[in-house]
This record gives C-alpha cells, sequence and structure tokens, in this order.
C-alpha cells in the first residue's frame, strides 16, 4: 500500500489541506464508502449519476481518516479534508506520482478481449524471480487502475495492470497514469462499437497505449491480428511479436486440445523448444498464454520457469471456468463477458472440450455496445454456431432472437430463445441432459451467471433428491 503524508497528498494532487494533520499517513484508499476500511482516505467522486460528496459523512461513519473533496461537506472533529479541483483528477494524479516515486516496471495490457486471464497469466510468470503485484479483479478503468497503484504493496518489482476502455481517450490517460515499460496488444476486436465507428478506430484508440510509450518502451504484438500488426509498424519502441499461424519471435505450434483438462502445446524462441501444458480450453487460451511469456521474457525471466508456472494457472470464476456437475455434466462459466470475436473462439472453445459423444450446448446472451452492427453480430453468431456443429442452441436476450433464427436457418435442430436470463436460467437444466457440454456467455449486462447457478442448483437438488 502506497505510504503518503496528507501533505505529499495534497503537493502531488495540486490541492490544499484544509483540516487534518499534514504527517497523517492513510491506511489504504477507496472510492466506495460501503467497502471503506478503517483508516482509509475516501475520494468523492463525480459521476453522471452520483456525487461521493452525498457519502462522506458515510465514509467517517465507516472509518476513513479523511476525504478529498471539491465542495464543502460535514466533517466529524479531527476528520482529515484535502480539497481539490477535480476528485477524479486528484485519484490519478495521485496514483502517477506513486508510480513515478516507486522503483517498479509497469507492464500495461490491453486488447478487446482476454485482458484479465493474461493479466493472471502475466502475474503467476513474473512471480518466481520477481516479486509482483497484479491489480485486482477488472481494476482496469479510470478509477480501477489508479486504486491499484495506491493499493500496491511495498517493495513490488514489476506491477501488472489490466487497461480497458469504452471511449477514444481512455486507454491515453491509462497510459499517462501507469507510464508502463512494457505494453502488451492481445487483439482488436468488434467490441464497443457503439462508442466507435469502426473496428479501425478501436484499433487507434488502443494505440494511444503505444503513443504515450514511445520509443522508450517495449510493445509486444500478436503477430496473427492484422489490427494489432499495424499499431506495432507505427509504434517507436521496441516490437516483439507472439503467435501461432504467422511468424512471430514467440510461437506457439502443434496445439493440441485435451478435450475438458486443458491444451497442450509447444513454445517456440529461436531454436529452442518446450514442451507447455495450459488448464484451459480453447487456442485463444494459447494466444493469452504466449503474451504473458512474452512479456516475462522482455523482462528477463526465462521461459521454461515461466512455463511451469503457468501451467498450474486455473481460469478465474465466469471466464473459462470449467465446471464438472452430476450426470456427467460439464459447463464452462465463461458468463463475464462477451462480444462477436470472443464467442467465435468461446465456440471452438466448446467444440474442442467436448469429449466423443457429448452433445455440445451454447447457450448465448445479447452481445451489447455493438451499434448497428449488433443485429448481423447476432446473425453470425447463430451462423458460427451451426457451422462450427453445434447440437443444441439457447439463445437469451432480444437481440438473440436473430442468432437462434439464424441458426435455424442453417439446420439446426434444437433451439430455443428466451427474453432473459431468468426465464433461460428456469428453463434451461430441463434441457441439460446427462454428458452434455455446455458453454454459459453473454455480455456483462445480461447477467448469464444466473444460467450457471441454475444449472448447479437444480443438479445438486436432482442429486440429492
Amino acid at each position: 500500500m502506497a505510504e503518503l503524508t496528507l501533505v505529499e497528498a495534497a503537493s502531488a494532487t495540486g490541492g490544499r489541506l484544509v483540516q487534518g494533520d499534514p504527517s497523517l499517513v492513510p491506511g489504504g484508499y477507496s472510492i466506495d464508502s460501503r467497502t471503506l476500511r478503517a483508516g482509509d482516505l475516501f475520494f468523492a467522486l463525480e459521476g453522471p449519476t452520483h456525487n461521493g460528496h452525498t457519502y462522506v459523512g458515510a465514509a467517517f461513519a465507516a472509518g476513513a481518516v479523511g476525504a478529498v473533496v471539491s465542495a464543502e461537506v460535514a466533517v466529524p472533529p479531527g476528520g482529515a479534508v484535502l480539497r481539490v479541483a477535480d476528485t477524479t483528477r486528484a485519484l490519478q494524479d495521485l496514483a502517477a506520482h506513486v508510480r513515478r516515486r516507486e522503483r517498479v516496471k509497469v507492464v500495461g495490457i490491453t486488447g478487446s478481449a482476454g485482458k484479465t486471464t493474461t493479466k493472471e497469466m502475466t502475474f503467476a510468470a513474473l512471480s518466481g524471480p520477481l516479486k509482483a503485484y497484479r491489480s485486482e479483479g477488472n481494476y482496469n478503468n479510470l478509477f480501477g487502475l489508479p486504486l491499484a497503484l495506491l493499493r500496491m504493496p511495498a517493495g513490488t518489482q514489476v506491477a501488472v495492470l489490466e487497461m480497458g476502455m469504452s471511449y477514444a481517450g481512455e486507454i491515453r490517460r491509462l497510459a499517462e497514469i501507469a507510464a508502463p515499460d512494457v505494453g502488451v496488444l492481445l487483439n482488436i476486436g468488434r467490441a464497443h462499437l457503439a462508442n466507435f465507428g469502426s473496428p479501425e478506430e478501436i484499433a487507434s484508440a488502443k494505440g494511444e497505449l503505444f503513443e504515450v510509450m514511445g520509443s522508450r518502451g517495449t510493445g509486444i504484438f500478436n503477430a496473427d491480428d492484422d489490427r494489432a500488426r499495424r499499431v506495432a509498424d507505427g509504434f517507436e519502441g521496441f516490437v516483439f511479436t507472439f503467435g501461432i499461424d504467422r511468424p512471430a519471435d514467440l510461437e506457439g505450434s502443434q496445439v493440441t486440445p485435451e478435450g475438458f483438462t486443458g491444451t497442450r502445446l509447444n513454445v517456440r524462441h529461436g531454436g529452442s523448444v518446450w514442451p507447455a501444458q495450459l488448464g484451459f480450453v480453447g487456442v485463444h487460451h494459447v494466444y493469452n498464454l504466449l503474451a504473458a511469456l512474452a512479456a516475462g521474457f522482455m523482462l528477463g525471466c526465462d521461459l521454461p520457469g515461466m512455463i511451469e508456472r503457468v501451467g498450474l494457472v486455473a481460469p478465474l470464476p465466469g471466464r473459462g471456468e470449467r465446471l464438472e456437475l452430476p450426470g456427467a455434466l460439464r459447463v464452462i462459466d465463461d458468463t463475464y463477458n462477451s462480444n462477436p470475436a470472443a464467442l467465435k473462439r468461446a465456440i471452438g472453445a466448446l467444440v474442442a472440450a467436448a469429449p466423443a459423444g457429448s452433445r455440445r450446448v451454447l447457450v448465448t446472451g445479447d452481445m451489447l455496445e455493438l451499434g448497428d452492427y449488433a443485429p448481423e453480430a447476432h446473425r453470425e453468431a447463430g451462423r458460427a454456431a451451426a457451422d462450427a456443429r453445434i447440437e443444441a442452441l439457447i439463445a437469451v436476450g432480444p437481440l438473440s432472437a436473430v442468432t437462434a433464427e439464424a441458426a435455424r436457418e442453417r439446420g439446426m435442430a434444437e433451439v430455443a430463445h428466451f427474453p432473459d436470463a431468468a426465464a433461460a436460467a428456469a428453463a434451461v437444466s430441463s434441457w441439460a441432459r446427462a454428458g452434455d457440454t455446455l458453454l454459459v456467455k453473454g455480455s456483462r449486462g445480461m447477467t448469464m451467471e444466473r444460467i450457471v447457478t441454475a444449472l448447479r442448483g437444480s443438479l445438486r437438488e436432482r442429486k440429492t433428491h
């Protein structure tokens, strides 16, 4: 945790300490009075639908030692108050100050899909020879990333940070705060198209990371992704590539699915080859592995040791987690989020995971934030499922009605559509047969995890009774 006196915080944020002990060192940093811990410094952030100044009293009641504010607020006796022009900017500037004060290397990971999994793999790869830290959960936005830096333990040698975006300019600001030494671009797909005119505009926004890094940084790029390669072509720093299908500095070859248990492959660099075992299903996770290994290699870690450590990493809940339920039912829980490219990869994972004779069932929810591309994206999803010879499709949400329609038109016999996850959750367990392999996926706003929860509960009940 960053140890900063209030006077140092005031200097870093351009603020003024109007009340409190200048030498006080907060025990932590918070933007949410509900999860604040005693000793934290509370930032009263303002947004379109909330005003953190409303919760300053609740923050002090929960044990905050001080509050960063931009307006007059009532503060209990003894509570510290740091007045700034903009509380969000103050949070970011304080994090940037900590990043530059500490002797730490930073890896920044971005892409349309796979950021969190790659972050976890990179953390595992680095954690043997280095004291590594990674941002928790999906702390990847203009609030979460600064908090991640402020919560970085003392003595950290390398911080692995996830960088997400919804609009142009966000990645640039994240890069300004974190000042990455190594930037990783996993892929560029059709996510957040509602806020961008084209995938090329998405590529430009992702490329902001490398514009900020400039010639001083190292960029790691997916050689198999055409848009990522174009970003690499414009990067002024050192370029290192990874891939499977095209020549790259770090290559994956002989990628072999091992059913529901994971994936086997060889990792090649120069004239050396190492076998690797990955506890993830789907070739897209091989790209995540290669990106993580490339980042570690650029920081001086040996490839054999990293391969061994990453081989022990398991999927996080909602991000490709494999569940074996009563009745020999296999479920891939990939409910955290979805976009067209990620869904296509997930369909491949379902095909790879299902053993011979297992009926493959795709449960897919609406993919949000796609703008005018949404209808065609959902039609393509239905066609892709049918072309992959998925035996059954459960489509969830209003946009996914065309997914169901397209699958039927392509010849898929077992197709159902439900208006929302609640309706699907009530029915899906009756669809599941002994020996099935199911993949459940959808955008975050679709709450597709309710379906996985229903499956677990109904099958537990079925086994008990």
